[in-house]
């Protein structure tokens, strides 16, 4: 007994666009060899895939450059000095 493509889709809640999509299909072919692979009955038409596996070409957008001013370059303050402690010293060279 072999199992439904559709089935097999069900049962782990996949849809068949997202089952393409993980699998790396390309075409309705890739789908009946992977059927013929794992024994499965192909009840998925050929029309069904037909949309799924149009290439889809991406917009080219240009981007416009647009001219920024620069703005000026601050030069970074140095740290503050350290200041000297002022009190007395308990040196014993000093007594």
């Amino acid at each position: 007994m072999s199992i439904n493509l559709s089935f097999y889709l069900d049962k782990n809640k996949l849809s068949l666009s997202k089952f393409c999509t993980r699998m790396n299909f390309t075409s309705y072919n890739d789908i009946v060899k992977y059927c013929k692979n794992k024994k499965f009955n192909c009840d998925i038409k050929e029309s069904e895939t037909a949309e799924l596996f149009i290439v889809k070409v991406p917009e080219v957008v240009e981007k416009e450059v647009k001219d920024e001013p620069e703005k000026p370059k601050t030069r970074r303050r140095g740290r503050k000095p350290k200041t000297k402690k002022a009190g007395t010293s308990n040196k014993k060279s000093d007594s």
